[in-house]
């Protein structure tokens, strides 16, 4: 059976998708999206059958799975518009889910399906496993160079801590770095309780991650360092691979990590 997909956001992952999809017999494309159409122009150049350009709300009716991964602002639009019609929505900008209980409220009154993909990071299956009162607490260390960062930071010479707080204000200052942080947040005990420490450094080429977990169950650290991606250094390949595989779950009968 084929799943329809339509996705909105053509920047480096999106585009990446569209391979994906567009060279896999599983999957069809039924619709993209992105605000600049120049984007969705280039993107479909060497399509064979070029999805049409459309909106969330105008995607066709037999579309199976919305892909957000253009911004947080495009959260909420599309995510809502997929569980209206119940429908499947994978969500890659995943601070656009934390501190928004309007539509968290959509979410869990929807028949349909949010999906959060592990993006950058592993140990994900370790903090689902354990249950939320048991956690102690949860803090993450992320490390990148200035040229992964906003541009403010861009002038770093030397290995700089540019910020510590929690989760929730990690979103706000960082809301293009911080995908790690919200899916932390939203899987473990909360925007306002988890840990976060940014390290700008120019001497590494490696989107770096330390998680550690304190919890009744037992104490554990999960570090990752990722290469950035193709086209857009303030993500990882690995995000973009988590998505494509979340994707593909969907057509398989064999579950892993659960």
């Amino acid at each position: 059976m084929t799943v329809n997909v339509g996705i909105v956001g053509l920047g480096a992952i999106g585009n990446f998708l569209v391979d994906k999809v567009e060279s896999s017999e599983e999957f069809k494309l039924t619709a993209l999206y992105d605000l600049i159409f120049e984007s969705y122009q280039k993107t479909i150049e060497n399509l064979s059958s070029p999805p049409p350009f459309c909106t969330p709300d105008k995607f066709p009716d037999d579309t199976d799975v919305f892909i957000e991964c253009a911004s947080q602002q495009a959260v909420e639009p599309v995510v809502r518009e997929a569980l209206i019609r119940e429908k499947t929505v994978i969500v890659a900008s995943i601070g656009g889910l934390v501190d928004n209980p309007d539509l968290w409220e959509i979410i869990k009154n929807s028949n349909g399906k949010l999906v959060l993909p592990s993006g950058a990071i592993g140990g994900l299956d370790i903090l689902k496993a354990i249950d939320k009162s048991d956690i102690e607490s949860i803090s993450l260390t992320t490390r990148k160079n200035p040229k992964s960062l906003p541009d403010k930071y861009k002038g770093i010479t030397s290995e700089t801590e540019v910020f510590r707080s929690n989760a929730s204000e990690a979103i706000k200052e960082f809301p293009k770095n911080t995908n790690v942080a919200a899916l932390l947040s939203l899987a473990g005990i909360g925007a306002q309780r988890t840990e976060v420490r940014i390290v700008a450094d120019p001497n590494i080429d490696l989107n770096t991650h330390e998680i550690e977990i304190v919890s009744k169950v037992g104490n554990y650290s999960i570090k990752c360092a990722n290469l950035p991606f193709e086209g857009n250094p303030m993500s990882s390949k690995l995000a973009a691979l988590s998505i494509w595989a979340a994707l593909k779950s969907m057509s398989g009968n064999v579950v892993y990590g659960m």
